[in-house]
Order: C-alpha cells, then sequence, then structure tokens
C-alpha cells in the first residue's frame, strides 16, 4: 500500500477534485472542449468543477474500457474498486509534471525542486543524464538530473497498482508499429474550424504572444489569433520574435511587416545574437 501526496508551491497544487462512490480524481490545468472531452451528458449539468467533467470522463472510459484515454492536463484518478492509482500527464507536455518515492509514500508535483524538499527524498545528482544532455542525448524520458525524481513523459500515465508503479505510453502522435495516416478526405472540410478552436483554446485564458518567423505556419496562428481579437472574444495578441545577429538569417525586418499587416502588437524580441534554439530542462530536469 502506497500514500499518495500532492507537493507544489500553492497549499494544494491540484485545484480541484471530485469524489464518486469508488474513486477519486484530482485534477490541475485548462479543461478544452468539455463536450467531446466527456462523452457523458451527466459532464454537462451546469455548475460542475473540471475536476467532476473529468470523473465523467473517466467513468466513461472504465465503463466502455475505451482506448480514448481521459488525460487532459495533469489529472490523478484513485480507483478503489481496482486498487489502480493514475497520474497522467497531458498529450504534448504543456504541464509539467514528477513523481518519487519516500518509504510508502508515492509523491506527485509539478516542481521537481518541491519534490526535492521532502522529507526522504534524495537530492544526489543524475550524472549519467547529466552527461547525456551534455551530450545532446535523451535515451531516458522519465530521466531527470535528480537520481530520486522522475518525469511523467508527454502522453503517459503513472499507473500504481498494489503499490507498484509503471509509466505506460496514452497517446502517440506516430507509432511506429502503423503508418500514420494523418487527416482523412472528410476531415479537411473541418480544418478551418479545428485550427481556430485549438488558437481559441491558448489565446482564450488572457492576454496571449505568438512567436513570428517569416513562414506560414506562425503567419496562420497569428492571424486567426488577431481574428478573434477583432470579433472582440480576444485580447489582441503581442508579436514576439527571436533575432538573430548572422544577417543571412535575420528575419526582422519581415516579421515586422508582418505584424503591421496583422494589426498586433510591436514585435518584441525575446533573445538576440543566438544562431539556433533549443529545449532546455533547466537544472533540475525541467520540461
Amino acid at each position: 500500500m502506497r500514500v499518495l501526496r500532492v507537493h507544489g508551491d500553492a497549499p494544494s497544487s491540484f485545484r480541484a477534485d471530485a469524489r464518486h462512490e469508488r474513486f477519486t480524481v484530482l485534477f490541475d490545468g485548462i479543461l478544452h472542449d468539455c463536450e467531446s472531452f466527456a462523452a457523458d451528458s451527466a459532464a454537462l449539468e451546469p455548475g460542475l468543477t473540471d475536476a467532476a467533467r473529468v470523473a465523467c470522463a473517466y467513468r466513461c472510459w472504465v465503463r466502455r474500457r475505451s482506448t480514448a484515454w481521459p488525460g487532459a492536463s495533469p489529472s490523478s484518478f484513485w480507483d478503489a474498486a481496482h486498487d489502480l492509482l493514475l497520474v497522467a500527464r497531458d498529450p504534448v507536455g504543456l504541464f509539467p509534471l514528477y513523481w518519487t518515492t519516500s518509504g510508502r509514500e508515492l509523491l506527485v508535483s509539478p516542481s521537481p525542486t518541491a519534490l526535492v524538499q521532502a522529507p526522504g527524498v534524495s537530492p544526489a545528482v543524475h550524472c549519467a543524464a547529466l552527461v547525456d544532455y551534455l551530450c545532446r542525448r535523451w535515451p531516458e524520458v522519465d530521466e531527470t538530473f535528480l537520481t530520486g525524481i522522475h518525469r511523467v513523459p508527454p502522453g503517459h500515465v503513472l499507473r500504481v497498482h498494489h503499490g507498484e508503479p509503471r509509466l505506460a505510453r496514452y497517446w502517440d502522435p506516430a507509432p511506429p508499429d502503423r503508418v500514420v495516416d494523418w487527416i482523412q478526405d472528410d476531415e479537411l472540410g473541418r480544418f478551418d474550424d479545428l485550427f481556430t478552436r485549438a488558437v481559441e483554446r491558448c489565446v482564450g485564458t488572457g492576454p496571449a504572444g505568438v512567436y513570428l518567423s517569416s513562414g506560414l505556419d506562425s503567419v496562420s496562428v497569428a492571424a486567426v489569433a488577431v481574428d478573434l481579437s477583432r470579433r472582440g472574444e480576444t485580447a489582441t495578441p503581442c508579436a514576439l520574435s527571436l533575432l538573430f545577429s548572422e544577417t543571412e538569417i535575420d528575419e526582422t525586418h519581415l516579421q515586422q511587416e508582418i505584424a503591421v499587416a496583422l494589426g498586433t502588437s510591436s514585435i518584441r524580441p525575446s533573445l538576440r545574437g543566438c544562431s539556433y534554439t533549443s529545449t532546455c530542462h533547466g537544472p533540475c530536469g525541467l520540461g
């Protein structure tokens, strides 16, 4: 048997919980498209918390044995009937999630710093992981720079069954065992609506910034964000840019022209003098 303890900067890292007759749900993050996510009319009842809607989704998932895992944002599910604890991270890793053990306790947190400060958790540096990082190798996606702290990778769930934790992948956009058919012909007609909805998710929670290159992808995102602001649904986005010192790869003038043409706030440089960008995992394995 293990005891789950949630650690974080705030008194309660998981902002809401929901309790049913046989399971408990802890949820932290933003729940998008709850109508399609929950797949249960009960989840549409007014006044329900996001945690309660996620609980409805879990109940449907268990009943239907569905492969569509209800794992939006960090969510924890304690299913007493099956002696099963599930701690899920969102599919693309927008929200960090880490775990460790200390005696009989299973500790989870969005911050590895919070975990390493817990009693009984080793602060020893994971030298092999640090060397791999410096050599730009990431052989173990659940490793961090601390030996006692483990990452829940994006699209994964930590399953604790009869007290034994293990990671399992629930979402893979490019599964290795089959050919990926990214889009069906009948789905092409829905692209504009789905694209707008995806951008709306990102800009609907407050003032937003869009990183601009001079390419089609970022310009399209910015154009939709500006269109949403003109409808009065969101604030006008700010245009952001990575500026390079090498003249041959500097697109500042194009980015400025795009920002002016779209009517966004002016370009705000966020970095200068770099010839490349990369994802940084930070001193404690963040990311």
